[in-house]
């Protein structure tokens, strides 16, 4: 059964109708005649939009593009409303359009395109003549194959993206890793040297505590001297001022006071030559002692003659040879050596502390462990050549004074003589002398003052200790300072360090994860649609160029050949049987270079021996005795007219035989008839 309403205007006439008639409406087979422009295949093309749509592959691009026109806003008016119920009464089908929106049923049931594609198979065809027809269909083999490659180049697109995306994340999670580590070292080697700063910081302390003795010993015992020298000078100028006193000219005041300045040089110097005492023997002791007290008695010019400064230097260069003479002074001693090597390895080590290693031939220590045990050992070394240290700094130290003693002797040579003795002596000179010792005393009680409490708290076993190892401590003090420093450098530039890294880190792992994909199918996915996508253009420039009129293969042309057998082999299996002669052979190979058809039992068929009427029925016929998966047919077949009577009753039969075994629900065909007034359904009864 088939019935339509439909409403149809696009700049011409109105169609208004309701078809069939009702007396021939149980029908499922319609041949539609009358003249052209009435409407026939716009009733077509209502049945395959209202059941199929516009994207159904069954329905070509030229139909489609008809097709089209029923949907624009031209078409205003256009609405339908049609049934079809099959033969056995199990299928209805029903579908319409109204306001530009269809809808379509099942057995009453809404259904989408897909249902419908899903269970029904659309045959809508308009026959043509036979080079046209063959145009068409390769035409649209063309756009599958360009509509394919176009899915292909999207889905290539895909896969690559997706594996730059997996590349990306692969390199970032490695990156990840690596700056991860790094942190990691990098907070070890901080630690490191935090802990190395902690164990500086500690020795400092000790060291600090034996910097303070030695300081405090040092200042007292100047202290001391000052206020001897102090009570010498008051002792003198009282002495003066009772007697009354002269004084010289300019030359004399300037030689004398430069004198007097030469003078306290030579008595500091004297007074802190700590070495030259430790390394002179004993029995000289006293005289060093004596020629201390003698260079502190010394107030005025008048108190040193010549006698004393030869007795003095003397004494000094003798002491200078005795030590020189010690074979201690030198030989070179491995330990000399050794400890310029630590200190040297130390220096080194000391900007790897960050790194995380172990020292090979060190049994497992660690930088920083390593140095702790290089710097352990270099103290052990420094105290086996301390003596010889004492006795170098000795000889630097009796070299200054004998210096100082020479430009003392120099500067009194050229102060003139004079006759008076104590009224020589500038009253004024020595009290600014005796004033500059005061204030030295002050700056002296001052500093005693502020670090007594520190030496007061210190023992006197420890004070004993590090006066006797008095050049190691400043020593070593003086270097744990120059170390301490840098290191606090390095480890603030190493915090920072460590925040900007773990900043870094907590950005970078914001990167999401891919979806998780087997990287090497989309490798092997990639690697085919590629191979696929050259081939598939390839195919679609090779039709391109096909020439209908004159099929010629260039010599060597072997992508043509390959192209045109595998069209000899598509239309064979599409068309299977040609209708000539009034029988039906069967085609083995559709050859369209000598255009002629190959088919069993007898010599090959021209195109140009079969009409048109012929071609269209094997078109026809071709399609509808595919099976196609148990799919009803719905049958559309514009413009039969075409084909003479007798191809015409030949397609009819085969129709029939369809709807009678179920494999056809409805059909419905066109054929122009000038004869007729306005359109009409011609029903077409089955068995």
């Amino acid at each position: 059964m088939f019935k339509i309403d439909y409403t149809y205007q696009v700049g011409g006439p109105k169609y208004s109708c309701s078809l069939p008639d009702k007396k021939d409406a149980n029908h499922n087979i319609f041949v539609i005649k009358g003249r052209n422009d009435q409407g026939k295949s716009t009733i077509m093309q209502m049945v395959a939009l209202g059941l199929f749509g516009l994207e159904s592959e069954d329905i070509d691009k030229k139909l489609k593009d008809r097709m089209k026109g029923l949907l624009s806003s031209d078409a205003d008016k256009c609405e339908f409303n049609f049934s079809i119920l099959s033969k056995d009464g199990q299928t209805k089908l029903d579908s319409v359009l109204k306001n530009g929106q269809i809808e379509t049923k099942v057995n009453s049931s809404k259904k989408g395109a897909t249902y419908i594609e899903d269970h029904y198979k659309l045959i809508y065809d308009v026959p043509e003549e036979p080079m046209n027809k063959l145009g068409s269909a390769l035409k649209s083999v063309e756009d599958n194959i360009r509509e394919y490659y176009d899915y292909s180049e999207k889905y290539i697109e895909n896969i690559e993206e997706i594996i730059n995306k997996i590349d990306s994340y692969e390199e970032k999670e490695n990156k990840l890793k690596d700056e991860k580590e790094l942190l990691k070292q990098k907070q070890k080697g901080l630690k490191e040297r935090q802990k190395r700063l902690e164990d500086l910081e500690k020795n400092l302390t000790d060291l600090q505590k034996g910097h303070t003795v030695i300081t405090f010993t040092k200042n007292y015992r100047e202290f001391e001297r000052l206020n001897l020298e102090h009570k010498e000078k008051e002792k003198r100028i009282k002495k003066l001022e009772s007697k009354g006193v002269g004084g010289g000219d300019k030359k004399y005041n300037r030689l004398k006071k430069e004198f007097m300045e030469s003078l306290a040089n030579l008595k500091f110097l004297i007074n802190t030559s700590e070495h030259f005492e430790k390394a002179i023997i004993k029995d000289h002791k006293k005289n060093l002692k004596k020629l201390a007290e003698q260079v502190n008695a010394i107030m005025t010019l008048q108190d040193l003659d010549d006698e004393k400064l030869i007795s003095w230097r003397r004494f000094l260069k003798f002491q200078l040879n005795e030590i020189d003479s010690n074979e201690l002074l030198h030989k070179k001693l491995v330990e000399e050596d050794q400890s310029q090597l630590i200190k040297k390895l130390v220096k080194i080590l000391e900007e790897f502390i960050d790194v995380d290693i172990v020292i090979p031939g060190t049994s497992g220590k660690s930088v920083k462990e390593f140095i702790d045990k290089l710097e352990q050992k270099d103290k052990e070394i420094e105290s086996k050549i301390s003596e010889k240290l004492i006795l170098s700094k000795a000889i630097d130290e009796i070299n200054e004074i004998i210096k100082q003693l020479d430009l003392i002797a120099q500067t009194k040579k050229k102060i003139p003589k004079k006759e008076t003795t104590d009224t020589d002596e500038d009253l004024e000179s020595l009290k600014k002398q005796d004033k500059e010792i005061i204030e030295k005393m002050k700056v002296l009680t001052k500093f005693l003052d502020e670090i007594e409490d520190v030496y007061n708290e210190i023992s006197d076993k420890d004070k004993t200790r590090y006066l006797s190892s008095e050049d190691l401590i400043e020593n070593e003090f003086n270097e744990t300072k120059k170390k301490i420093g840098p290191l606090k450098e390095k480890i603030k530039q190493s915090e920072a360090e460590i925040k900007a890294k773990e900043e870094f880190i907590k950005e970078y792992s914001k990167i999401t994860e891919p979806p998780k994909y087997d990287k090497k199918l989309l490798e092997t996915q990639y690697e085919l649609t590629s191979s696929l996508l050259r081939k598939l253009g390839t195919w679609r420039d090779s039709i391109k160029s096909l020439n209908l009129k004159e099929m010629k293969v260039e010599a060597g042309d072997e992508e043509t050949k390959k192209l045109y057998s595998a069209l000899a082999d598509y239309f064979a299996d599409v068309l299977k049987v040609i209708y000539y002669e009034n029988k039906g052979w069967k085609i083995n190979k559709v050859d369209f270079i000598n255009r002629s058809y190959i088919v069993k039992g007898r010599p090959p068929i021209s195109f140009i021996r079969i009409g048109t009427g012929h071609s269209a029925l094997n078109s026809l016929m071709a399609r509808l005795k595919q099976n196609y998966g148990g799919k009803k047919k719905i049958v559309l077949f514009d413009e039969i007219g075409l084909m003479d009577k007798n191809n015409v009753n030949i397609l009819l039969k085969e129709i029939k035989n369809q709807v009678d075994s179920g494999e056809v629900l409805f059909a419905l065909l066109t054929k122009v008839d000038d004869n007729l007034e306005k359109i009409s359904f011609e029903p077409i009864t089955c068995n």
